[in-house]
């Protein structure tokens, strides 16, 4: 189905749906809110006259509900882990009032804004549970300005505005979980089993102060609190590839104490593209692995806390996932094992002084031990060893953070070590390990202000500082300083950075319909131990990192707008990033004979001057009680200065997706649904073909949604990619030194179902 025909679809839906409307007594419209972000999927009840009438929230989490009858009317909106909320009103024939219900956090520990005074957008635990079988980094391409990066079946990585792996923090309740895998095997997200997640919070540009290092902004994962009461949820999710998902999750809270747990496990066969075929086909793995498992993934998470005193809150999260056999035809070598555990610990407190207003203490824990080979490739065939290439890798980090409220100010500190280590074997270097990640500690402390202030009834600024001390330190036992000397003519194994960041924002909002905001951010990142100090000797081209690059440092300024009319919210934003001293993958040739290094040239990375610019737009329309249209489009472009003395020419940056947008039609009645969505790609020809991209077709798919409650049963089934339609996403690519030469199609047309019951 081609785009056109698709809009001409939707656009048939909406006229009917608009014809079709009959004039009613009276009508509410309104939204429903948390922190500012519009909610979906919120329950929204009037009682007017003894009797009660109910919808649910849609896109911005804007609602309408008619047919009223004439006299005062109460409004409530309730969504599990918030306090119910309720307005009072007065319906009055042939006229529809407006209302905003703003939720609250039913917990004081949910009351944390891990993003601070960062613009932010989100999506509700509702959204995440409609899009059935899909894991987190597919869940989020559901916004405006985020993409993907598809590697096999799972651990897609997260784009955002053409951001990605270090230049975008994706956290986990405020942590950032670090992959082990050089390779990006395994993304942040990828260490979140969908069961743990209540909500994830976006964060675009770089306005957040509250997290080092966000250089195109943040992604955070904030995990589910228990309700009150007894809860008890088993979960099946099974779709036409082979996907097959239980959970079980369980929780009570109490006065006192509460404490929630969840068990998950993942298990799906290679998914079959639009031609048919599996995408372990032609992608060089041994016949007898084309049709086994695609992954294996298993999980379980615990929550504990308690209010020993008045004001005063303890709380532990431990969580440890197992992921066997992961198939990754993307990149040269496939997860044998990757085992994760991530411990948080945290104490909040509202002291009674009127200065300190809520004081927060948060250590963490985190852990990766990952393996991987070609073992299931016909590369590894007929090599002394079952591979002929094998990476051992681990990271943990630890940290902790303390921070307060002092009026309209919070301040902080924080401290972080990271410990990564990556050991390679290949057949060609007669299996003799090679510390590609020589085992690289980076400490860190930081220190930040975030300031909010209400300069008027119209006017609100939000600033915000803050400092961080890096230090990077490999093991000189270890560290291969003989490629560091033949490639860049140094043998430095350690470097010490000082990050400075900081953003100022002015909201405007004249009405309460109108919302203006404009802003300028600055913040920096230190370059990665891959970048800094990997090493690797390969046959034809090494693999090197350069001890000398400086900071990624990205200046940016955005401009957004918000209007709420009665039926229809319309949200855009326009942004500019200067990046000074962006680092990007290149070829360098060897300028120092050294004994060892035989090849003449290796990949490496080195920094050049960039910028990224672009905007989004979306849009809701409430047509009537029942029908809800919405849509998005966003567009991001990136060009670099180039280098002659590096040897880099193109002024295209990688890896950035092309223009993309959203369109759907979504029906409600009570516990009933029903969403026909278009999700469409332009044509990308802004490529880096010095690092092997080439320009790929824009395309257009339709996909279908629908879900019924019964009682406590919720039932929802989805058709993706209707009409089957064979595509390949442009960032299915990735340049060497990591790529295998795949590009990994999408899946076909899938049929996907989620049953839930909840005691």
């Amino acid at each position: 189905m081609n785009a056109k025909a698709l809009a001409w679809s939707l656009a048939v839906g909406f006229g009917l749906a608009a014809s079709g409307g009959v004039a009613r007594a009276a009508a509410i419209a309104g939204v429903v809110t948390s922190d500012g972000v519009g909610v979906p999927g919120v329950r929204v009840e009037a009682r007017c006259e003894g009797h009660s009438w109910e919808v649910t929230s849609g896109e911005h989490g804007v609602f309408r509900l008619s047919g009223l009858p004439v006299g005062a009317c109460r409004v409530t909106a309730a969504l599990p882990g918030f306090l119910p909320v309720s307005a009072g009103l007065d319906a009055r024939e042939g006229r529809t009032l407006r209302v905003e219900l703003a939720l609250e956090a039913a917990r004081f520990a949910e009351t944390v804004e891990v993003l601070g005074t960062a613009p932010r957008e989100g999506l509700a635990a509702s959204e995440m549970s409609e899009s059935v079988g899909h894991e987190m980094s597919e869940v989020l391409t559901r916004m405006p300005g985020m993409a993907k990066l598809r590697k096999g079946g799972v651990a897609q990585d997260v784009v955002m505005r053409g951001y990605q792996g270090e230049n975008l923090n994706v956290l986990v309740d405020g942590v950032k979980v670090y992959g082990a895998c050089p390779n990006n095997m395994d993304p942040p997200a990828f260490h979140t089993d969908a069961s743990e997640v209540e909500r994830v919070e976006v964060g675009k540009g770089p306005f957040d102060v509250r997290n080092g290092g966000s250089l195109g902004g943040v992604v955070n994962i904030v995990t589910r609190r228990p309700h009150d009461g007894f809860s008890l949820q088993p979960t099946l999710t099974l779709d036409s590839q082979g996907l097959v998902q239980p959970t079980v999750t369980a929780g009570n809270a109490t006065e006192r104490l509460w404490w929630q747990a969840g068990l998950s496990h993942r298990q799906g066969t290679p998914y079959r593209d639009g031609n048919g075929d599996r995408f372990t086909e032609g992608a060089g793995y041994r016949a007898s692995e084309v049709d086994s498992d695609a992954f294996r993934i298993g999980a379980g998470w615990a929550r504990f806390g308690g209010e020993p005193l008045d004001g005063h809150d303890l709380e532990v999260y431990v969580a440890h996932q197992e992921a066997d056999h992961v198939l990754y035809p993307y990149l040269q070598m496939d997860g044998i094992t990757d085992d994760t555990d991530r411990l948080n610990l945290t104490y909040k407190a509202r002291p009674e002084g009127r200065l300190l207003q809520a004081v927060r203490v948060h250590g963490y824990y985190t852990r990766v031990d990952h393996f991987m080979t070609d073992e299931l490739r016909t590369s590894g065939e007929g090599k002394p060893r079952p591979y002929s290439m094998a990476s051992q890798a681990e990271t943990q980090s630890a940290g902790a953070r303390v921070e307060a409220d002092l009026g309209v100010v919070t301040v902080g500190v924080e401290a972080v070590r990271r410990e990564w280590e990556v050991a390679t074997r290949m057949a060609g270097m007669s299996y003799m390990p090679q510390h590609s990640v020589p085992g690289v500690q980076v400490d860190s402390g930081g220190a930040y202000a975030d300031l909010r202030r209400q300069l008027s009834s119209t006017l609100l600024l939000a600033a915000g500082a803050r400092v961080d001390r890096v230090s990077s330190r490999a093991d000189e036992a270890l560290a291969p300083t003989s490629l560091y000397w033949a490639y860049h003519s140094t043998r430095q194994t350690s470097a010490t950075d000082t990050l400075p960041s900081g953003n100022l924002r002015l909201v405007w909002t004249p009405t309460a319909s109108v919302e203006l905001s404009m802003g300028v951010g600055h913040t920096e990142r230190v370059p990665d131990p891959q970048e800094r100090y990997f090493g690797l000797k390969r046959s034809g081209a090494d693999w090197v990192g350069d001890p000398e690059l400086r900071p990624a440092r990205n200046t940016g300024t955005s401009l957004a707008g918000r209007w709420q009319g009665r039926d229809v919210i319309v949200t855009g934003s326009l942004f500019y990033d200067t990046v000074e001293d962006y680092i990007t993958v290149y070829d360098q040739a060897r300028v120092n004979q050294t004994a060892g290094v035989m090849n003449a040239k290796a990949r490496s990375y080195a920094n050049v001057d960039a910028e990224v610019w672009g905007g989004e737009a979306s849009a809701s329309l409430v047509l009537s009680d029942r029908l809800m249209l919405s849509g998005d489009i966003s567009v991001v472009r990136g060009r670099k200065t180039p280098r002659p003395d590096k040897g880099i020419l193109s002024e295209d940056l990688a890896e950035i997706p092309p223009a993309a947008g959203r369109l759907a039609l979504r029906y409600e009645r009570g516990p009933l649904f029903g969403e026909v969505e278009g999700v469409f790609a332009a044509r990308q020809d802004q490529v880096d073909s010095e690092l092997g991209e080439s320009p790929t077709p824009g395309w257009a798919v339709a996909n279908l949604r629908a879900g019924r409650r019964f009682g406590q049963l919720n039932l929802t089934v989805a058709v993706y990619n209707l009409f089957n339609h064979q595509y390949t996403e442009h960032l299915s690519h990735l340049r060497d030194p990591v790529r295998s030469g795949t590009r990994v199609a999408e899946p076909g047309r899938t049929g996907a179902l989620q049953l839930a019951y909840t005691f």
